[in-house]
Parts: structure tokens; C-alpha cells; sequence
């Protein structure tokens, strides 16, 4: 298992946990419910800034991939292109043939 999915398997971990906290709590002590509900703002904030952390992390680490690969994709296009040119010299001087340049 690869750490980001750790990562987002712990993130959903904590949110069904707080929900569920919550709901228990809620449903267990409703002379406090306004002390409740700023709770639950105040946990539900915290876990949109982690969830906005890992978005942010995700997105960084798909743009380093795809510059990535478009480097790779771009080197190759030009081994094949020099190789290509290089086998096409080779045709025509064993054919006898001249090259315009």
C-alpha cells in the first residue's frame, strides 16, 4: 500500500470517526448542544484545511509526473527522429544515391 493511500485511507478514518463522534455525543448530551456545534464546526474546519492539504500535495505531485512524462515523450521523439534520419542516410549512400542537406 502505497503511502498516499495510507494517507487518504487515514483522512477517511478521521472523518466517519468524528461523524460518528459526533453523532453519538449529539444524541447523548443535548443540554450541551451549542458547545456541540462549535465543536463540530471547529472539527469539521480542521478536517477541510487536512483534505485541502492532501488535494493541494495530489496536485503537485500529478503536474511533477506529467512534466515528467512529457520530458520523456519529448526525448524519445527525437532519438526516433535522429535514428530515423540516420537509418534514411544510410539507405541512400548504400544506394548510391546523394542527400540534398
Amino acid at each position: 500500500m502505497t503511502e498516499e493511500k495510507r494517507n487518504d485511507g487515514f483522512l477517511l478514518g478521521l472523518a466517519i470517526g468524528g461523524l460518528i463522534g459526533t453523532a453519538v455525543a449529539f444524541m447523548l448530551d443535548k443540554e450541551d448542544s451549542e458547545k456541540l456545534k462549535k465543536l463540530i464546526t471547529k472539527k469539521g474546519k480542521v478536517l477541510l484545511d487536512n483534505l485541502g492539504d492532501v488535494a493541494e500535495e495530489g496536485q503537485e505531485k500529478l503536474e511533477d509526473t506529467v512534466t515528467d512524462v512529457k520530458e520523456n515523450v519529448v526525448d524519445k521523439v527525437e532519438d526516433i527522429e535522429r535514428s530515423g534520419k540516420s537509418s534514411l542516410r544510410h539507405f541512400f549512400i548504400k544506394a548510391g544515391k546523394k542527400l540534398a542537406k
